[in-house]
């Protein structure tokens, strides 16, 4: 039995989302997302797949409760009723409702939610998306604070009313660099790539997900890496992870080199041509070729700039010995 907040929570493992509905906290948690109730479910729900699956159950019930019935009178008592069912069902022998506190403790807040959570769930959604062009970077400030500076051809997208108190979600396409704002009541920031998400409270991390990839720089602070399937691992400054097929790779890199695109800069250290082609068309979303192999493989050393295809295309042919050939979209390297 765990005390929380203001309620008292009298156990850990719930069998059905019915059973899961019973616990006052949790009810608690639904009905406002607030503290003190909400770090503690969140926790609870990444401790296992089971435990996330049968939340979202339990969710997908109370919802379907509260949005299928209007707060006319004559809407109340069916709604009552099948909340009752929701919550109770099955069983063999029902106690009188005026004699079961559990079931006056929970109808009361029930009832007492009703009128606002119809409003809530029948409101549509509020989402902003920032999305940046080939070459282009954006730096915006989140509505809790935190900062983003986002790479090109990337996209984020997060809800527009963020509450004190709940957890703050963005969904990432491309990369971007996160400085997080701790909130009074530390509660998690979370990005979601295609394949993980990365949880944190106050930080500051870098984030690449592309081509079904997702790599992580932790640059500051320490932040949870959980894959789909839930495997997680824990990240120190200077970590970098990477995440593919639900697989998590941990090793140092080399910071500077990997955020060098926030000052619009490449940086290259004996990179084979072939990846820097790939990077570079990542970045502009490009359709360059090498069309000669046997120069896929020359190195290249050196600081890039990275705010313009062409100033970038000439500088890279300046200190390399080929030559760039333009044909409409289509870039090609070739031997001079």
């Amino acid at each position: 039995m765990d005390t929380y907040g203001h309620y008292t929570i009298m156990k850990s493992t719930f069998h059905s989302p019915e059973e899961l509905l019973s616990e006052d906290s949790f009810l608690a948690y639904l009905q406002s997302g607030k503290q003190p109730d909400h770090d503690y479910w969140v926790a609870w729900q990444m401790e296992s797949p089971e435990n996330a699956a049968l939340a979202a159950e339990a969710k997908k019930i109370y919802v379907e409760a509260v949005i299928s019935e209007t707060i006319c009178n004559t809407k109340m008592a069916e709604a009552e009723a099948k909340f009752i069912q929701a919550i109770f069902h099955p069983v063999k022998k029902i106690v009188p409702f005026y004699k079961n506190k559990k079931f006056l403790s929970v109808a009361a807040a029930f009832i007492l939610a009703l009128g606002t959570a119809f409003i809530l769930f029948t409101a549509p959604s509020k989402e902003t998306k920032i999305q940046t062009a080939k070459g282009e970077l954006s730096h915006k400030i989140l509505p809790d604070g935190s900062e983003v500076i986002l790479n090109a051809t990337s996209k984020l997208k997060f809800s527009s009313n963020w509450h004190s108190g709940t957890t703050r979600e963005v969904w990432l396409e491309g990369e971007a660099f996160f400085h997080v704002a701790k909130t009074p009541q530390k509660t998690h920031f979370v990005v979601h790539t295609g394949n993980c998400d990365i949880i944190v409270t106050g930080t500051k991390f870098n984030v690449t997900n592309i081509g079904g990839v997702t790599q992580v720089l932790l640059d500051e602070g320490s932040v949870t890496l959980q894959t789909k399937d839930g495997k997680k691992i824990n990240m120190v400054p200077g970590d970098f992870a990477e995440v593919k097929n639900n697989a998590i790779q941990k090793e140092k890199a080399e910071k500077e080199k990997i955020l060098a695109w926030k000052d619009h800069k490449l940086v290259f250290d004996n990179t084979p041509l072939e990846e820097a082609i790939k990077q570079i068309n990542a970045q502009y979303d490009a359709h360059i070729i090498i069309a000669d192999s046997s120069i896929s493989q020359t190195t290249i050393t050196g600081i890039l700039p990275n705010d313009n295809l062409e100033i970038l295309l000439n500088s890279l042919e300046a200190t390399m010995n080929f030559k760039i050939v333009r044909n409409n979209d289509q870039i090609s390297i070739i031997k001079p």
